[in-house]
């Protein structure tokens, strides 16, 4: 038998029933843990969770009075994150039928779901593996979110159904009522007792969690679609952007709209604050098209001015939470390349020449259709340059998301594979 233990920080662990009543350290934090003495726990087929194995303690100190923390590892383990590290750090398969429709990434790094259709799946990103799935909507899932603590999720559907429930065991904890149409962005405030939701209705609402009470935001009825939702670093004020480009900002406290904000471009999809809550961005979906707001004027202005010719390749873009990097997924064209001696070969081989390779009567010349092939780029905002580019060869990002910090992000391909990076 196997005792779970939890550390504050968040990581969930596996220990053997002869540690009950002792003491243990965390890896992560280096805190001491308590094995408490099990109470009797539903089976997890009952609550709608299909477990694939939780990690078990390969490797325990046990404390004594005048030990020194020691850190334990993990049995089974797939190499885990490595924090500080970039590029691409491991991959997790998900499923081979339904495409991943929506992701998300917990706060503290060891868990994230995929969505698709109506199942999450539950993600181990120390283990690199699939820990189970959820199934409690009756509709497609059409966006989620992790508390902060890691411990709560709010998924919503393309139904109108927003599910509160919690990660650790699978119970659902309340469904909250109101949207009529696909809940379409959802989002935890700092302090994880509120949230707000945005839906294809035109409808943007404040959520208190532990009552389900729904608080009234002043003309927050909208003609268009709501596309994406935030709280301010300080969960002070909630944003929304639509569909046709309105924006608006609320005061939570009152539920009053706030300032007068330029209107953004149309279907934009992802939304942050910076870390100091003095601007936000947004970006389109499949443009490389991105603005930013002056939270005090409400004056937009457009990012990346000199990348404007690059929107024909992006096919993804993604605003990272904190606003420091953009993510984009691009397309390209590889091309077979042969070398030609003369003019009239050249004619031969492509109607395209690529270039002149030194010698006046050599060449080098583009054969074929070419090849489509993808990469992932990520972009500083300040200083809007490119900071890494991965290839992903002919496999095409679908979604993306990122860590709260900032620092990860998933990325979902068509093959049911989705791959972890350093950002």
């Amino acid at each position: 038998m196997s005792i779970p233990v939890q550390c504050r920080c968040g990581y969930l662990y596996s220990a053997p029933d002869n540690l009950v009543g002792r003491t243990v350290s965390c890896p992560e934090c280096k805190a001491l843990l308590d094995v408490p003495i099990p109470e009797e726990f539903p089976e997890l087929d009952s609550i709608g969770l299909e477990p694939e194995g939780i990690p078990t303690i390969d490797a325990v100190e046990v404390l004594e009075d005048e030990d020194t923390p020691t850190l334990y590892g993990l049995a089974g383990g797939g190499g885990g994150v490595q924090k500080g590290a970039t590029g691409e750090l491991g991959q997790i398969r998900v499923a081979d039928t339904e495409p991943v429709s929506c992701l998300a990434y917990a706060a503290d790094h060891t868990r994230a779901l995929a969505a698709a259709e109506d199942t999450i799946h539950i993600l181990d990103l120390e283990a690199q593996k699939r820990l189970g799935m959820v199934r409690k909507h009756r509709a497609a899932i059409a966006c989620m979110a992790i508390s902060p603590d890691s411990r709560q999720v709010l998924s919503g559907d393309e139904s109108g159904g927003l599910l509160l429930w919690d990660l650790d065991r699978g119970h659902a904890l309340r469904w909250l009522e109101g949207h009529e149409e696909e809940v379409s962005s959802v989002a935890f405030a700092p302090n994880g007792r509120y949230a707000v939701s945005g839906g294809a209705d035109g409808s943007t609402r404040l959520w208190e969690l532990a009552s389900g009470k729904q608080f009234d935001l002043l003309k927050a009825c909208w003609s268009e679609s709501v596309n994406c939702v935030s709280f301010s670093p300080a969960g002070k004020l909630i944003l929304a952007i639509g569909a046709e480009g309105k924006t608006r900002v609320w005061s939570v406290k009152t539920g009053e709209p706030l300032g007068n904000f330029q209107p953004a471009k149309s279907d934009m999809t992802t939304v942050t604050f910076s870390p100091a809550g003095d601007f936000f961005l947004a970006a389109t979906d499949r443009a490389f098209d991105i603005s930013k707001w002056d939270l005090r004027t409400g004056k937009r202005s457009r990012c990346f001015r000199n990348f404007a010719n690059r929107q024909m390749h992006v096919r993804r873009t993604y605003v990272v939470p904190g606003g420091r990097l953009i993510l984009t997924a691009c397309e390209y064209r590889e091309w077979s390349r042969h070398r030609a001696r003369d003019i009239k070969e050249v004619a031969r081989k492509a109607s395209v020449v690529f270039g002149i390779a030194g010698a006046a009567v050599t060449y080098s010349v583009m054969t074929g259709p070419g090849t489509t092939r993808f990469a992932l780029q990520a972009w500083d905002v300040a200083n809007e340059s490119p900071v890494m580019t991965v290839d992903c060869g002919p496999l095409e990002p679908r979604v993306m998301a990122g860590s709260p910090d900032g620092h990860r992000a998933l990325v979902a391909f068509r093959n049911g594979m989705i791959s972890i990076f350093g950002l």
